[in-house]
């Protein structure tokens, strides 16, 4: 079983609306303000198998965050060259009962900056070449939500490139309900799976303060 204590650090993103966008160095972390974000689960809490239970021998990844169950293969949050970054102290997060998965899920709350953001980055590109299918699940009534762009990075002649989707195409609905996402990668305009720097990120403009969203059950699958 893969369990993380994730950690949020601060970090600097340039937004750019309506276009693939080199990400700018995020700096030196500094997470002297977050401390752990998951605590630990209730006694005797229930653990739910998920949407789509693992099935041993089926190939699923675990990236370090947002997933408790078992998987074939993980790349753990080293805080070495394997990070979880919260953007500009954009938003805080803590535990949530309400899950589809495991004991936990993680809830967003946003801070009322200019932007949000945040989101599993590495230093040194990761062949996801073989990983074909992203799943997560979202749950959100709050009017920042009524969609949520899910954002990929890979590395493309030194630069650093998005590919963004929205969440509203994969099923997501702003109505308070859980939403099992199945994304294939090959949707994601401009992505080099062979060259991930980011496997998953959240972040967009505006968005009201005190606003939340649930994330849970996030693996690659090679489907």
């Amino acid at each position: 079983m893969n369990t993380s204590i994730l950690r949020g650090w601060s970090a600097f993103l340039l937004w750019s609306v309506g276009a693939l966008a080199c990400r700018p160095d995020p700096g030196v972390p500094d997470y002297s303000s977050h401390v752990g974000l998951r605590d630990p689960p209730a006694t005797g809490a229930e653990f739910l198998p998920g949407p789509n239970p693992f099935e041993r021998g089926t190939p699923r990844l675990y990236v370090g965050a947002f997933y408790e169950g078992e998987a074939t293969d993980e790349i753990l949050i080293n805080d070495v060259d394997t990070h979880y970054y919260i953007f500009e102290n954009s938003y805080q997060q803590e535990s949530s009962s309400e899950r589809v998965e495991g004991r936990l899920s993680d809830k967003l709350e946003l801070n009322g900056t200019p932007f949000w953001g945040g989101g599993l980055i590495w230093d040194v590109a990761k062949d996801l070449s073989e990983w074909t299918t992203l799943y997560v699940s979202l749950r959100s009534d709050s009017g920042s939500f009524v969609d949520v762009p899910i954002i990929l990075q890979s590395e493309a002649g030194g630069r650093v490139v998005d590919a963004q989707v929205s969440a509203a195409e994969y099923g997501y609905l702003n109505d308070g309900q859980w939403h099992n996402l199945r994304i294939p990668l090959s949707d994601l305009s401009g992505f080099d799976p062979g060259a991930t720097r980011a496997p998953f990120i959240l972040s967009a403009p505006g968005g009201t303060g005190g606003d939340t969203l649930l994330v849970d059950d996030l693996y690659l699958t090679q489907e």
